[in-house]
């Protein structure tokens, strides 16, 4: 239903930017969320591990395999209805992700559902390989300005929201099921790309400008304090991490790859350092 009402709202972004949290909400809602946010092979021996332990409890195993099937029945169907309504879909989510600055919080939005219709849909990956919008959302976060996490205001606020929602849609796509979702990253050269990412290396102290500077009124209904320049240094670069993470543990046998993410830890040897300091 709300597939279908989003090509409706076309012409609407306000209610699109609504219908976008629905569709995205009943994804998530119904989906098995370590499924397309950890590794194909390291999820199998997850589960691999989860059979040997419930086989102990012919209850619990009982129970596993019901939840299980609900699951596979509900997600087999989501996917069916994705796939029809897929052309249109991912043309309105991809304009919006990468032209929805009109409306608050848009871009971030579609490139969550961009992300939940990849685990919906393995047509949705190599689809967007096609477009060459991957290599182009980590091209656009290497060559992010400094200003984004040193300058306070609420366009760079809007700016890292947007980075945020890249590196997780990048994360699907290197989680997808399919062998080649984390073999076409690479391809496309996203651990060097991330790894070019000027942010990571600014190690911003805390400054209480920071929490002050953009801190609603009281009169605005207590809102909590915007967070320190050093918590969102964490936000972004624990995306970036995770993409590159994702993409050892997804090719083992890589050495390639295992060398790259070798290259990009000892890149930003300070930055990993101040980030585990601070844990």
């Amino acid at each position: 239903h709300e597939a279908g009402a989003l090509m409706q709202q076309a012409a609407n972004p306000p209610g699109r930017l609504r219908l976008y949290g629905a569709l995205l909400s009943y994804i998530q809602h119904c989906a098995d969320p370590s499924r397309h946010t950890i590794p194909a092979p390291l999820l199998q021996a997850l589960v691999e591990a989860n059979q040997r332990r419930a086989s102990l409890n012919e209850g619990l195993a009982a129970t596993i395999e019901v939840a299980e099937g609900t699951r596979a029945a509900l997600e087999k169907n989501n996917s069916k209805i994705v796939h029809k309504a897929l052309p249109g879909l991912l043309r309105l989510t991809c304009t919006d992700a990468q032209q929805g600055d009109q409306v608050a919080l848009a871009r971030p939005m579609a490139y969550s559902v961009l992300g939940a219709l990849v685990s919906q849909d393995p047509a949705v990956e190599a689809q967007l390989h096609r477009m060459g919008l991957p290599r182009q959302w980590m091209e656009e976060v290497a060559s992010t300005p400094l200003e984004v996490l040193t300058v306070p205001s609420p366009t760079n606020f809007r700016a890292q929201n947007v980075i945020q929602a890249q590196l997780s849609a990048l994360l699907r796509l290197a989680c997808t099921a399919s062998p080649g979702g984390a073999q076409r990253l690479v391809a496309a050269g996203v651990i060097p790309a991330l790894s070019a990412c000027k942010l990571i290396d600014i190690l911003p102290e805390d400054s209480p400008s920071w929490a002050s500077d953009l801190t609603p009124p009281a009169s605005s209904g207590g809102l909590q304090p915007l967070p320190s320049q050093r918590l969102r240094h964490h936000q972004v670069f624990a995306g970036l991490l995770r993409v590159v993470v994702a993409c050892v543990a997804a090719l083992p046998s890589s050495q390639d790859v295992t060398l790259q993410a070798q290259e990009f830890l000892e890149a930003h040897q300070k930055a990993v350092m101040r980030v585990l300091a601070d844990q």
